[in-house]
């Protein structure tokens, strides 16, 4: 997972192998941020989406715990930091998982609410 921003960029990838002979894979987290998320949010997780918030200055990070919970939110206001606080206060469908999140207008927002109540 490669995060930019105007002026540098953040990288969070860490490789690993299922079982013996299988290729790494990619787009997981270090063990530094999976150290810092899992202690004491999760017990494990996998296909983490990473997304800079509409309307304050905070970015976010989705785990999905398997065999658990689905994503399971942090949240940090220093993405260069490496260090994520699970969020307080959520509500996400039940057990949800991988995906990606994309920022919408509040026009954008209004429109699909319409068209799916």
């Amino acid at each position: 997972m490669d995060l930019q921003r105007p002026g540098g960029g953040h990288r969070r990838r860490r490789g690993h192998q299922a079982r013996p002979g299988s290729p790494p894979a990619t787009a997981t987290l270090t063990a530094t941020l999976t150290a810092t998320a899992t202690s004491p949010g999760i017990r494990q997780g996998e296909g983490p989406t990473v997304f800079k918030s509409n309307t304050e200055d905070k970015w976010y990070l989705f785990i999905d715990e398997f065999g658990g919970r689905g994503y399971v939110p942090f949240e940090t206001t220093d993405l260069a930091s490496g260090r994520w606080t699970m969020s307080a206060s959520y509500a996400l469908p039940s057990r949800p998982r991988h995906g990606t999140v994309l920022p919408v207008t509040r026009a954008e927002l209004d429109r699909v609410r319409a068209a799916f109540p």
